[in-house]
């Protein structure tokens, strides 16, 4: 404590020439040193982070992804429609839907090229860029890792 005040000291006699965020970093360290040491109040409790997205949250975002998986869709984006920072989105996404977002958009990709090489006979390399997907290439590799069929032997049986 002797320290940091010293140094609370020597910077505030410096004709203004003082760094403010410098002196408010010294007397916040004095002030958590004189809560520590001789505050006789209790602990705050431990605010516990949200269990996850709301509803109303997940079914715009859901919504989003299902109205964009066409193309590219961006963290940043789905961040924005929940209003939420990208941080707290992506744990929060992940807490609720029990996937990263990015996996779970891939994911719905895969499901919905499912549907469309069941039901219609689009082409590949239709599917794939209907899908979002760079190419047929990376539709086929992606498609080939999650599901353990190339979509070619997954239409055919």
């Amino acid at each position: 404590m002797e320290a940091i005040t010293r140094q609370i000291y020597a910077e505030a006699g410096r004709n203004g020439m003082a760094e403010r965020l410098y002196l408010e970093s010294l007397v916040t360290q004095l002030a958590v040193i004189l809560l520590r040491r001789y505050s006789t109040a209790a602990e705050p409790a431990k605010v516990l982070p949200s269990a996850g997205l709301t509803r109303s949250q997940v079914r715009r975002v859901l919504d989003y992804i299902e109205a964009n998986l066409h193309r590219e869709v961006a963290l940043r984006d789905l961040a924005n429609v929940t209003d939420l920072s990208l941080h707290h989105f992506a744990r929060m996404f992940k807490r609720t839907m029990g996937a990263a977002p990015h996996r779970y958009v891939l994911e719905r990709r895969v499901d919905r090229a499912k549907e469309m090489l069941r039901e219609t006979g689009t082409s590949l390399v239709e599917i794939s860029l209907s899908l979002g997907f760079s190419s047929q290439s990376h539709f086929t590799n992606t498609f080939h890792r999650l599901v353990g069929a190339t979509p070619g032997e997954f239409r055919e049986s």
